[in-house]
């Protein structure tokens, strides 16, 4: 299905905004799931691999979460190689600040 939607031209780098997360891509959404195969062509597809999105936990805004952050938090391996053959960096920090608000 993704590989039909990438070659009708679907926009890779589209991003949304939910209650607590926002700019999230289809390419964090695969990462984060351990989809290697479809980070694998959304990246030969020129996806952004240094793109972040920010999530909203525990009262505090985490922003600069890339892809490689998320694959790294659930333990998806093949991801995260997946992902730094692609020229993910290791060197990305994430930034935290407290909010006020419950929505990114």
């Amino acid at each position: 299905m993704v590989r039909l939607l990438v070659d009708a031209g679907a926009d890779i780098e589209a991003s949304m905004t939910t209650r607590l997360e926002a700019g999230v891509r289809a390419l964090h959404l695969a990462a984060g799931n351990g989809h290697s195969e479809v980070v694998r062509l959304l990246v030969e597809s020129s996806a952004d691999v240094e793109a972040s999105m920010t999530r909203l936990e525990s009262g505090r805004a985490m922003s600069g979460v890339t892809a490689l952050h998320l694959a790294v938090d659930s333990g998806h391996l093949d991801t995260m190689d997946v992902l730094l053959d692609h020229g993910s960096s290791v060197n990305i920090a994430t930034t935290s600040t407290t909010t006020e608000e419950s929505t990114c």
